[in-house]
């Protein structure tokens, strides 16, 4: 049975959430999906700013026959317009293929888990951080995206429960200095935005670990605790020295939102500054996509659609479109189906189309069985993406694809 959209007028117990339709930051539920088993969770989602959600009969209880209820969408229209201004512009050139970047970035990816470890264990330990080595870092991730932007970020997508509070730091440093090369902006620049990406996060270190890894719904005290890490962040890096003004105003304001509804100043669009609003994108896109304690990260193409539905409000619409001209319609390593009948995951964007990826075809879904993988590129080669796909429909991890 197909899922539904509904209003949360109509949810009832025993229905399957699939997805909630809002932002991450308008409700107090960590998990992305679950069973509504508690009267409490119905109400506090009826309250919340949350309008629509996603079920799933299958997993869970019908809705009504006289409920409205809306079919799923393949391309909704908020991604459809934000497609078509990112035309405007081309995906940024690539000086080193795919394939020859990845070598490099696998000993990047290597190295920096033990670097972010060393800090943020100082940090909670509140003994001296030596950033040099966090710079170090910086420099070798910058050198990496400015000659291949999707190798690196590729890898870092294969995250596990325990891998992610370290990688998550790494990968939103690489997306930053991604995004902010295909806003032209100057190597110094760039590696000021890694460094603000690496450490944006920093304040969650002061926060208790039970509160981090709890996997029930927050509770309001726990979600006002959990809202106080930017600007426990800011003073943090303040009192290691860090006086660089781009890397402490993301640190602060990575939560705050175009409409105001953000923390921790609810700043108004026009005063939140375009790092700030790039800090916001690479954030969320990071860790919806991710696996942690409490949820399974979306699909890749499946996030930048979310992201697109939540732009208005939340994004800074020149940012966001930068962003999805960045990672592309289907970000690298995004798992996809071809009209072919082939299942392929995106190696790179093509740098006229983010509709034409190149990809790597490898399972055979008419026969069930994996092929020599081939690589296609999607627009010469007459094949299509028919739909993306989520990997673990086919018992597939992230790591398996790369």
């Amino acid at each position: 049975m197909p899922m539904k959209k509904i209003s949360v007028d109509d949810l009832r117990i025993g229905m399957f959430v699939h997805e909630i339709c809002g932002s991450w930051m308008d409700h107090p539920f960590w998990a992305s999906s679950f069973v509504i088993s508690d009267r409490n969770d119905l109400i506090s989602l009826q309250k919340s700013s949350i309008r629509e959600v996603w079920i799933d009969p299958d997993k869970g209880r019908d809705t009504d026959p006289s409920v409205p209820v809306s079919a799923p969408s393949p391309i909704p229209s908020s991604l459809m317009e934000t497609i078509k201004e990112a035309r405007a512009t081309k995906v940024a050139t690539q000086k080193t293929s795919f394939e020859d970047e990845l070598v490099l970035a696998r000993g990047i990816h290597a190295r920096s888990h033990g670097v972010i470890h060393s800090l943020l264990t100082e940090a909670r330990m509140d003994i001296p951080v030596d950033l040099m080595a966090a710079h170090q870092l910086v420099e070798d991730i910058c050198n990496s995206v400015l000659r291949n932007s999707e190798a690196l970020i590729s890898l870092l997508h294969a995250k596990t429960k325990k891998t992610y509070p370290y990688l998550h730091a790494v990968a939103v440093c690489a997306l930053m200095i991604a995004l902010g090369k295909q806003m032209g902006f100057d190597n110094g620049l760039l590696k000021r935005l890694g460094m603000a990406g690496l450490l944006l996060d920093i304040g969650k270190t002061l926060l208790p670990l039970p509160l981090l890894n709890k996997q029930a719904r927050l509770t309001d005290e726990e979600f006002e605790m959990m809202k106080s890490h930017p600007l426990l962040g800011y003073h943090l890096l303040q009192n290691l020295g860090v006086d660089d003004e781009i890397i402490l105003d993301v640190c602060a304001h990575h939560h705050e939102r175009m409409d105001g509804k953000g923390y921790p100043d609810w700043l108004p669009g026009e005063k939140i500054s375009i790092y700030a609003n790039m800090g916001t994108c690479c954030d969320v896109y990071d860790a919806i996509t991710s696996e942690r304690s409490y949820q399974t990260g979306w699909a890749l193409g499946q996030a930048i659609r979310k992201m697109a539905e939540w732009q208005e409000g939340q994004f800074n619409r020149t940012v966001f479109h930068a962003f999805v001209r960045t990672v592309g319609l289907y970000p690298s390593g995004t798992l996809v189906q071809l009209k072919s009948g082939r299942l392929a995951y995106v190696v790179e964007q093509h740098p006229g189309s983010l509709m034409t990826p190149l990809v790597k075809a490898f399972y055979s879904t008419r026969q069930n069985v994996f092929i020599e993988p081939l690589m296609l590129d999607l627009g010469k080669c007459g094949d299509a993406i028919l739909n993306v796909e989520d990997p673990a429909k086919w018992h597939f991890k992230a790591a398996h694809l790369l």
